[in-house]
Order: structure tokens, then sequence, then C-alpha cells
């Protein structure tokens, strides 16, 4: 558990309106800061927010956010896209460009601290585009990051009510069984999107966070399997939930057929042969050594509970 934030600062957020994005969010404002968020549709007007309209391609809006701000959490970005370059120009560029943004803003309102919200997947960049292009944000940040506080952050898998990518998982767990690449146990880490908000926001009261790079997980030693996930779900089925390997040519073959068809319809794949990579890699658990940098903060919310109040929030809205 994070401690309050004893000095309230601004804090300009991107992505406030995804997943992981609104966790922060409200966190933020719960800890009684005041928050500055690019919004493309009209949103809720809360006590000290403030949305700005536009989007990451919009000058004005990103001047708007960053000009008087303390901390810039640069979560946004995509997951999935049509093209590869696409990657690229929203998941590194846009950073490069807020950081230029920084760095021609007024003097008078001091370093702001930027902490980016990168993906565990950015230590194996050759595995996909999307981890390359978390890699290269990454890089640039650091290179011209010398002369202000920069903190990195590398989730791994995140879930939680709300996310909705996960949801495909959870309903094939319904049915009694849950899917894994191939043959092997394939460990990973996890945390819960309301812990890895706090971990975020405790960055904020941590010098010793300052040009780190960090991963924080829900601190289950050595990660999980599919067989944990599986054995939480059904507790929360009343029904016996299996692993089921799928044979990854299989994968690669659906994944293929899946693209061609987002190409002919316009629409980007979030199922490609890229995420069938990332999938297969055997080891995406965090590197615990990264969480001295933020020694107050504790996660709360275990797998067990994280995955029954994830499934009460999909049946709450008839999703499962």
């Amino acid at each position: 558990m994070a401690k309050a934030t004893k000095n309230k600062k601004l804090i300009a957020l991107t992505g406030a309106t995804g997943f992981v994005g609104a966790h922060i969010l409200d966190r933020a404002l719960k800890e009684g800061h005041r928050v500055k968020a690019i919004t493309r549709r009209p949103q809720q007007q809360r006590s000290g927010l403030e949305w700005v309209a536009g989007d990451l391609h919009n000058k004005e809006a990103l001047k708007s956010i960053t000009r008087e701000a303390d901390v810039l959490i640069h979560c946004a970005g995509i997951v999935k896209a049509r093209r590869t370059e696409e990657f690229h120009q929203v998941n590194t560029n846009t950073l490069a460009h807020i950081l230029d943004l920084l760095a021609h803003r007024d003097q008078s309102a001091g370093d702001c601290h930027v902490i980016f919200v990168s993906s565990l997947t950015a230590r194996r960049p050759h595995i996909s585009p999307y981890a390359r292009s978390k890699f290269n944000a990454e890089e640039i940040l650091k290179a011209r990051g010398e002369k202000f506080p920069w903190t990195i952050v590398r989730p791994p898998a995140v879930y939680g009510p709300g996310d909705m990518e996960i949801l495909k998982l959870f309903r094939a767990m319904k049915r009694g069984y849950a899917p894994v690449v191939g043959g092997g146990d394939k460990f990973f880490s996890l945390i819960h999107g309301r812990d890895l908000a706090a971990a975020i926001l405790s960055i904020l009261d941590h010098k010793t966070a300052i040009h780190k790079t960090l991963e924080p997980d829900d601190q289950k030693k050595g990660g999980y399997t599919v067989h944990d996930v599986a054995e939480a779900a059904a507790a929360e089925f009343g029904r016996p939930v299996r692993p089921l390997a799928v044979p990854e040519a299989f994968l690669y073959t659906l994944a293929f057929a899946n693209e061609a068809l987002a190409f002919a319809t316009g629409k980007a794949p979030i199922f490609s042969r890229h995420k069938v990579r990332e999938m297969a890699h055997p080891d995406w658990v965090s590197d615990p050594k990264t969480h001295k940098a933020i020694s107050n903060w504790r996660p709360e919310i275990g797998l067990k509970e994280g995955v029954r109040e994830t499934v009460h929030w999909y049946r709450e809205r008839n999703l499962l």
C-alpha cells in the first residue's frame, strides 16, 4: 500500500480514457492532485480535473496539458495497428514530440518529472513491432533525460474491472478451458489496474525512482502459469477450468487469416503473428529488484481477489 502523497502536483496525463489511464486518473484525484488530461470525446467533469479537447497529434492540446505540469504521466499508446510503422509513429514519436514541448516550455515552470508507462515486452524488442516501439521510446527518453527527472514503468499483464482485452480469456475459462500457446509452462507476472495506478502515483514521493526503470507487479515470486489463473477462475465459475495447449502453427495460421480480414476491412488486428510471438515467449516475469526504488508501495490485490472482482464486473454488464 502506498502512503498518500504529501505534496500535491499538477499532473499532465495522456491515455486517461483508456483502461490503465482511467485507474491512474482515479488514483491521482483520490490523492488530491490536479490533473489535466486529453480527450477526443466529451467526458464527465470531476473536481480537480480539467479535460483538454484533442488527441496525441494535436500540438496545442499537448502544450496545454504540459505547460505548467509538475509531472507528465504518459500512458497513451496503441497495442494494435494496421501497419507496422503506426506503432513507431504513435508509441515512439509521440513521446519524442512531447519531450520537445517540455524542452521549450517556460523555464519558470521548473522541471517536469516524466513518467513513461512502457511495457514489459520492451525487454525483448525483437519480438514484435509493439515491443520495439516501446523500447525505442525508452531509449529516446534516456538519451534526452540527462537534465530532467524521468522514470520508466514496465507493467506486466494488467487486468481488472474495465479491461476489455482480456474478456475473451475469461469467456473461454467460463466454458472450461484456459488456452496456452504450445507446450510447457510459460511464466508471467500480473498486476491489477488499481495496484499499478498506486505504484505509479507512489513514484511522485520517491527520488530513488528517478532515472530508473521499474517493473511493478503483484509480487508473486516467480510469477504465474496458466494453471494458476485457471484455478482462480474455476473458483468463480464453479466448474473445472483446464489449460488447453494450442499449437503455435495453428495460432500463426489463425493470426494470418485475422490480419488478412483486418486488411480487407481497413481495421487494425488485435490478434496478429506478432502477438502470437509475444504469447509464446516463455518468461514475462517482472524483475523484483526494481521494487526497491518504490519501497513504500505494496500491492493490495492478489490473483484470487482480482479474478473475483473482474468476473463480477463482467457479469454486472452481461459480458459473461
